[in-house]
């Protein structure tokens, strides 16, 4: 009988030993390319970090990984415990990524862009067709960054506005409806704004991604 007790109490240690519960495991896989020029970033090395606590600074290092010729890469990671990580970032000496959801599969394109472009809809239920809506937005002239105004007429609710800014960045934009809700002068060379209706501030992130901001009026 003790000789049956022993070999039962070994198969049970066995047991439990074989099903030892692995670790989970969550996927960030993705391609790293230009969102303007199609190129794909290929052998480029990346650390992957978790960021929290009360600055959102980098508090962990969970590994790092090298895009294929392609730009592909697949990294794996063991769930994160603990309450101080809220996000995971990955970060070479050239780009990083930012924000990516922590315990969770994430699998997309990571863009890096030379060019960003942004969507103005015009949401103007009072606007009326003998109006002009006047805009003003910054643009590249070669490497000078020029602020100019567009004068645009026959505007309807609804209707938007596709602009391109290098590079992508935060942005401020002033608009008004009328010229005597809107006017400017030139001091030195530059735009000064003196009346207008309304602020537009926002980050425009890059191609092919197209933010949107919004004029209420």
């Amino acid at each position: 009988m003790k000789k049956i007790l022993y070999i039962t109490i070994a198969i049970f240690f066995t047991a439990q030993m074989g099903c030892k519960k692995e670790p989970e495991k969550f996927k960030i896989k993705g391609r790293i390319m230009d969102g303007t020029t199609g190129q794909r970033f290929k052998g480029l090395t990346f650390t992957v970090h978790t960021k929290g606590g009360t600055a959102n600074k980098i508090i962990g290092d969970l590994g790092s990984f090298t895009t294929n010729d392609s730009g592909d890469f697949e990294f794996l990671y063991e769930k994160i415990k603990g309450i101080n990580s809220n996000s995971i970032s990955i970060i070479s000496n050239f780009m990083k990524f930012e924000n990516l959801s922590i315990n969770q599969n994430v699998e997309k394109v990571f863009y890096k862009s030379t060019i960003g472009r942004y969507i103005i809809t015009c949401n103007c239920p009072n606007i009326k067709t003998s109006d002009t809506l006047f805009l003003e937005y910054a643009r590249m002239s070669g490497v000078d960054l020029v602020r100019d105004i567009d004068t645009i007429v026959n505007v309807k609710n609804g209707d938007n506005f596709t602009y391109s800014r290098w590079p992508q960045e935060s942005i401020t934009l002033r608009w008004g409806i009328n010229s005597n809700t809107f006017s400017w002068n030139y001091y030195q060379g530059n735009v000064n704004i003196i009346n207008y209706l309304g602020t537009i501030r926002g980050k425009v992130t890059g191609d092919p991604i197209i933010d949107e901001f919004e004029i209420k009026y």
